[in-house]
């Protein structure tokens, strides 16, 4: 075979590998792909609800977290348990939700 011809055949071979790709994905495996796609936008849209302060999160989270504090009086020490109050979980939810948002701009920007 002569390098014309063997050119030939080796540049139809390559023009020919999309369609192999295509014919080769399954269909099962394309409904796999995308079963998992929605999985993850659940994921992260619970997530950010989770994060986002609301009416809802209020309920959820105010009462939920707690400090231990220390109390001296007259000599005498009394250990208590404080509730974090709702603003700063508020501000801590933002600061989560901020930072996750600023590491994914990052990480499409390089």
């Amino acid at each position: 075979m002569d390098g014309k011809k063997k050119l030939e055949e080796l540049v139809a071979r390559v023009e020919a590998w999309p369609d192999q790709v295509i014919h080769s994905v399954s269909n099962d495996r394309i409904r796999s792909i995308s079963d998992a796609f929605k999985v993850m936008e659940m994921e992260r849209d619970a997530l950010r609800e989770a994060l986002t302060p609301s009416a809802a999160a209020k309920a959820a989270y105010e009462g939920e977290f707690h400090m231990g504090v220390t109390l001296r009086v007259r000599g005498q020490e009394d250990y208590r348990r404080v509730p974090i109050p709702w603003t700063t979980i508020k501000d801590i939810m933002s600061a989560i939700l901020g930072r996750a948002i600023h590491q994914k701009d990052s990480r499409h920007e390089g």
